[in-house]
């Protein structure tokens, strides 16, 4: 996945530098032409402007005394012409108006050779007719020079003094030099480029690092959940957003996955130990029941019907704890008021068989978030508690407080309470008080009433009450 990434960089950057710098490598290239043929004008109108006085007397010679002007101005020329030729680096050649040789700074040209057959020469001074004189037209050629034995850029600019034409004068640049000025421009953008895709491969690199470090310890996390380790954890506090939400969700999903888990091996080692005291004891009093007498048959059958009772009581609650550890459902507003009343008015009529009343608070206008129907189940459960130690004319009383994050509900029994260690340990599986009946409860309700609150998002716990019993509460977080 780091390769993709980095080669998705790459790629990208790859693509943008080749749609910049070719473009401006191909301005590069017409620039510095343009800028050669320009520098070479510019050096051919100086040189021409010294040529005037030179290709005038040549012309007018006709006294000794403008032989002699001549011969100056066409030393002050020559040595010009050897100055321009040697800081640019070009050939120079000066010709009068026939294209005849003046002077030139390369030393094959002899006097009086003729230059008119030379394309770049014959067209810059047919085009300095007349017409073109307040104007004069330069001309830049690049061709092969037999000569010289290479391509070469020639600049040409007529010399023109009133209305005579003088001559020209033409310098002559070597392509190969302006061919390596623009191969270093290439190469310079083909450096940049590079080190601009070394820069991207370095940082992109460490950008495609810090997305796949975590997805690789996901995955390994992921791997080792596979294998058995319900203790594998993702890290999530590395990654971008995403990775690290993804990375949460894992945990989470180990967590629950561990819990259920942990909750099956638990219910598979409590079922196993609790069913096995009822079974056995069912199994010996079927056999007993060979050598029973008429008479001691319908106690021995009473007491086979109890011990069967018992053992449905197990394993539905065996089978309602297995669903409270298994499921994570839903949560749904409610009124809790309306739960408080409706539990106490569908056990108001056992109460009343034991002389019990059942007494509510008046209305707080709580509303809690809770598992649909955990709340009403688990009043049934502190309820049928609270109904079974009351003595007659005790009263059970149900109230609701209201905070600013939770909601509370109490019952509160007169029963003759229980001892603080024993409160502690109320809510462990299979678990029963000292002072309870035998045979009575199979020690899991209590246990279901833990899993329903934790489930909501709350807390169940039994604490002494101020009448001597147990003030066992549920909390809920406020909707």
């Amino acid at each position: 996945m780091t390769r993709r990434l980095l080669g998705s960089y790459l790629t990208i950057t790859a693509f943008v530098l080749l749609i910049l710098e070719i473009p401006l490598g191909i301005t590069f290239q017409r620039s510095e032409k343009a800028q050669v043929v320009a520098s070479l004008e510019r050096s051919a109108r100086v040189l021409g402007s010294f040529s005037e006085d030179a290709l005038d007397a040549r012309t007018h010679q006709t006294t000794a005394a403008k032989k002699k002007a001549a011969l100056e101005a066409l030393g002050r020329l020559t040595s010009q012409v050897q100055k321009v030729s040697t800081s640019l680096d070009v050939g120079v050649l000066v010709v009068d108006p026939r294209a005849q040789f003046v002077i030139a700074s390369h030393p094959q040209a002899v006097e009086g050779k003729d230059y008119s057959k030379q394309a770049e020469i014959a067209k810059t001074l047919d085009l300095a007719h007349p017409g073109h004189r307040k104007n004069p037209v330069s001309t830049d050629v690049q061709r092969y020079s037999n000569d010289l034995k290479q391509e070469i850029l020639y600049v040409v600019v007529p010399v023109v003094s009133g209305s005579q034409l003088l001559g020209a004068v033409r310098l002559g640049y070597a392509v190969d030099r302006l061919h390596n000025r623009i191969r270093s421009n290439w190469l310079s953008l083909g450096l940049l480029a590079f080190v601009v895709l070394g820069a991207v491969g370095i940082v992109g690199s460490v950008l495609a690092r810090s997305v796949t470090r975590p997805v690789r310890s996901l995955e390994d996390a992921v791997t080792a959940l596979a294998g058995g380790d319900l203790t594998a954890r993702a890290p999530t506090r590395a990654g971008p957003p995403e990775v690290r939400t993804l990375a949460a969700e894992f945990n989470d999903m180990a967590r629950r996955l561990g819990e259920l888990i942990r909750a099956q091996r638990t219910f598979v080692a409590d079922a196993s130990h609790e069913l096995r005291t009822p079974l056995t004891a069912l199994r010996l009093r079927l056999e007993n029941l060979e050598f029973a007498s008429p008479e001691e048959l319908p106690g021995d059958i009473e007491v086979l019907s109890n011990e069967i009772s018992r053992l449905a009581r197990l394993v539905e609650g065996l089978l309602a704890l297995a669903r409270a550890d298994g499921q994570r459902p839903e949560r749904e507003i409610i009124d809790v008021d309306e739960e408080v009343r409706q539990r106490a008015a569908a056990w108001e009529a056992f109460a009343d068989e034991q002389a019990v009343r059942i007494e509510t608070g008046p209305p707080s206008g709580a509303r809690a978030t809770a598992v649909k129907g955990a709340l009403a189940q688990v009043l049934d459960n502190y309820l049928a508690n609270a109904l079974e130690v009351s003595p007659p004319d005790a009263t059970i009383k149900m109230r609701v407080e209201r905070g600013a994050e939770q909601i509370t509900v109490h019952v509160v029994d007169h029963g003759p309470g229980l001892p603080d260690v024993e409160r502690d340990r109320a809510f462990d599986r299979f678990w029963r008080a000292s002072n309870s009946t035998p045979g009575r409860g199979s020690g899991l309700g209590l246990a279901i009433v833990r899993q329903l609150a934790e489930a909501s998002g709350g807390n169940a716990r039994l604490d002494a009450a101020d009448t001597g019993g147990v003030d066992a509460t549920v909390t809920l977080p406020v909707a």
